[in-house]
């Protein structure tokens, strides 16, 4: 069965729900903890505790507190920040949410690896004080290094390289679905600019969001996130050859040297036959190199995965080590394959030129398995900044009163050849850099390192 390896946004659509009692609040909050304490595959990894006492534990709170539907909101939160692990997630519904809307500051920032907070897109019509590139000093008088270390613990990754950038991304958008906080209060930011700093208030505004590039270049009003709901820093030009909402091409030369560049949004709802036909367009265009840009992309199925590794020539059997907790709450491990899924994969075309492959610090899940099957063959040069570490596949389940969503890990899949966890694993790559793919791609070309 299709295993998938992202986590879905409901960005409109929600259903209404009748008012909950206490005992109803108090009953889905030790259902979450009952899933977590039996399924959570990686629990002994993440808590120094058992799973029995973690269940007494959190029943003994549980019934020593009055519950509403604000609190019962932020403890399910709570329950998410024991759990450093970018697969754990939780969603509420708007009945019960104290946000009713999606709120922005109107920008998007980035965490550097110099442990910078660098402002990289603003949208004007939220916020007109703030421009690309401010380098933001303080939060609220606090140092934006702090602020955004206190931030991460709201919503820890499998790596703290993810939960600081995942960080950045959640500093300007409140979602009614997930909120970290319920506060509105306007910022206090100091930023600089070159040798100029300034200090501004920054507002929380209504905003709508979008995962979709077309609809969020057409319409000001909306923001654009990636497919797991991060506020977006993908790079994307105005001029690309497209055959899927998740695919974009477009071609740079440097130095005489050609590169075609796609970009991947996620690895999630194509089939062979659109990678195919795109692989069929870059051997018509004959670059001397294919780009994989997988900034900021989401993870999906390993099925994609692979259907991506074999247009690449990697054909080899995937094998895997797993350890999965089943529905009955029984534990078994072993060693398996996925030859299930390469078997039925037909292409009439494959790239057999030299691949380079962009990650960051937001490319979890498939994505991570992907660079990682890259490396083991040797097929790619690795740029950017290591990806998420984010391991395993995310079962998802519903609380029956307040049908609020919980998902984490019962599975784990470890590539044979690569003998350690991906979940939690800062990979190795072979170029560290922040800069963007066409910057990167100069500097190769300019060290002659391709």
């Amino acid at each position: 069965m299709r295993k998938l390896l992202f986590i879905s946004l409901f960005l409109i659509s929600y259903v209404t729900y009748s008012q909950n009692s206490e005992d109803q609040f108090r009953e889905d909050y030790l259902d979450a903890c009952n899933l977590i304490s039996k399924k959570y595959v990686y629990f002994e990894r993440k808590v120094n505790q058992t799973r029995e006492a973690f269940y007494n534990e959190h029943k003994n709170f549980a019934d020593s507190i009055y519950w509403d539907a604000e609190r019962f909101v932020q403890e399910i939160h709570n329950l998410r920040c024991l759990f450093p692990d970018g697969h754990f997630s939780w969603s509420v519904t708007k009945q019960i949410s104290p946000l009713d809307k999606f709120y922005t500051l109107g920008f998007v920032s980035t965490f550097t690896n110099d442990s910078a907070l660098i402002v990289k897109k603003v949208y004007k019509q939220h916020n007109k004080k703030l421009f690309k590139n401010d380098t933001i000093l303080t939060i609220n008088n606090i140092l934006a290094t702090e602020f955004i270390k206190q931030l991460g613990d709201k919503e820890p990754q499998s790596t703290i390289n993810a939960t600081l950038e995942v960080a950045a991304r959640n500093l300007t958008l409140k979602k009614y679905i997930s909120p970290l906080d319920f506060d509105l209060s306007k910022y206090t930011i100091e930023v600089k600019n070159g040798k100029r700093n300034k200090t501004i208030k920054a507002e929380w505004q209504e905003c709508g969001l979008t995962s979709n590039v077309f609809e969020a270049r057409n319409n000001s009003e909306l923001l654009l996130v990636q497919r797991n709901g991060y506020l977006s820093l993908e790079e994307i030009p105005e001029n690309y050859y497209s055959n899927h909402s998740s695919f974009y091409l477009y071609n740079k030369t440097i130095d005489s040297v050609s590169f075609s560049i796609l970009h991947l949004r996620d690895f999630f709802a194509w089939e062979v036959s659109d990678i195919d036909s795109m692989i069929q367009k870059l051997n018509e265009i004959k670059s001397d190199y294919l780009v994989l840009d997988l900034k900021d992309c989401s993870g999906g199925a390993f099925d994609e995965m692979l259907y991506l590794s074999y247009a690449l020539g990697v054909n080899k059997s995937f094998k895997f080590f797993y350890d999965n907790i089943t529905n009955t709450d029984k534990r078994y491990t072993g060693v398996s394959d996925f030859d299930f899924i390469t078997e039925k994969i037909q292409l009439n075309n494959s790239w057999n030129g030299k691949v380079i492959v962009r990650s960051n610090e937001i490319c979890g899940s498939a994505c991570d398995f992907f660079i990682r099957w890259m490396k083991i063959n040797n097929r790619a040069l690795i740029v950017g900044n290591p990806p998420a570490g984010r391991g395993g596949g995310t079962d998802q389940f519903e609380l029956s009163n307040t049908k609020t969503t919980i998902s984490f890990p019962q599975r784990e899949r470890i590539p044979i050849q690569y003998h350690r966890s991906v979940e939690g694993d800062i990979m190795n790559i072979d170029l560290i850099s922040e800069e963007t793919i066409l910057n990167i791609l100069e500097k190769i070309k300019s060290t002659n390192n391709l």
